[in-house]
């Protein structure tokens, strides 16, 4: 755990308990293309992959994140001129009433987890209906052997934001 995080009196202590776990290294470059893929699509990536989701997902239960006196929807759009999917998730209190936004842009590089991982999944829900706010999450579902991340961030934020206005 990163030392700013040790240190913060603010966290719960049982959270810096949680992820006591030694920081990972930084990723750093890749060769080409071909190496990149070929190492997250290993099957020692895709196990690691499939845990860290099965672990976050024990987060996406009613005891956690009640849905009681919530709306939740899920739209799909297909983004111009590239044809990628992106997939958004709209969480409101059950009610006509104009309500503020909060909207999540995960911070994944594309790369790790995503926003509609069983944690944020909760935390969605947890905003809501703490706050009463609506809560809009995106997640762009390119390809995986494009690696097209790097090029298409915009188009999930602009969406989103597009959506929410």
């Amino acid at each position: 755990m990163g030392e700013r995080i040790s240190n913060d009196p603010r966290i719960d202590p049982r959270i810096k308990a949680l992820f006591a776990a030694p920081d990972l290294p930084p990723q750093g470059d890749v060769a080409d293309r071909e190496t990149y893929l070929a190492e997250v699509n290993s099957p020692e990536a895709v196990a690691r992959e499939a845990m860290s989701t099965a672990f976050f997902d024990n987060f996406d239960n009613e005891t956690v994140a009640p849905s009681a006196g919530l709306l939740t929807r899920t739209e799909t759009f297909t983004s111009q001129p590239d044809g990628n999917t992106i997939k958004v998730q709209f969480i409101r209190p059950d009610t006509k009433d104009v309500v503020p936004c909060v909207v999540y842009f995960h911070g994944g590089g594309m790369q790790t987890m995503s926003a509609f991982n069983g944690m944020y999944r909760s935390w969605g829900r947890i905003i809501a209906a703490q706050t009463g706010a609506g809560f809009v999450r995106g997640v762009f579902e390119s390809d995986p052997t494009s690696c097209g991340y790097t090029t298409v961030i915009g188009t999930e934020d602009y969406l989103v934001a597009d959506l929410v206005v």
